[in-house]
């Protein structure tokens, strides 16, 4: 399907969670996965491929949540949470466009200098609804990048 991706939560950030009263137990992504496709046909493909090879394996999936038809400030993907010998993991499935978009977004967006800015993020929501019609395989163009938030515009290529 493309690439599959593994992770575990920083020390730093579970602490931040814990520190925020959050319950260990109630921490849902410690463990993540990724699964990239070329397209978002392929994302629904990879997501009924993954339910059916989890099946009988001890992994109990908790949840499927579908952000590709209801985004959140532009973040789509499908969401598996899943529980793994009493850990709870999260599996994310999303496009390669789509995966470039959430490390932009996450890195001057939420975590960055542009955090808090309306106008960084609907910035955002529009080169994410692009970038959705791209991945359904439709002609779509960027928005323009506003002047605030240059020199750091999406760059879909590397």
């Amino acid at each position: 399907y493309g690439k599959v991706e593994a992770r575990l939560k920083t020390l730093e950030s579970l602490k931040g969670k814990l520190n925020d009263g959050v319950p260990l137990k109630k921490v849902g992504d410690i463990m993540g996965f990724r699964v990239t496709t070329s397209d978002v046909k392929s994302v629904y493909n990879a997501v009924e491929k993954i339910k059916g090879e989890l099946k009988g394996t001890g992994v109990d999936i908790r949840q499927v949540q579908d952000k590709i038809q209801t985004p959140r400030d532009g973040y789509r993907a499908v969401h598996m949470d899943l529980e793994v010998n009493g850990m709870r993991a999260e599996l994310q499935v999303r496009t390669e466009n789509q995966s470039k978009w959430a490390d932009w977004a996450h890195d001057l967006i939420y975590k960055g200098r542009l955090h808090g800015s309306p106008e960084a993020q609907r910035y955002a929501s529009k080169v994410s609804d692009a970038l959705y019609k791209m991945d359904r395989g439709k002609q779509a163009n960027m928005p323009p990048c506003p002047p605030a938030i240059k020199p750091n515009c999406f760059q879909l290529s590397p």
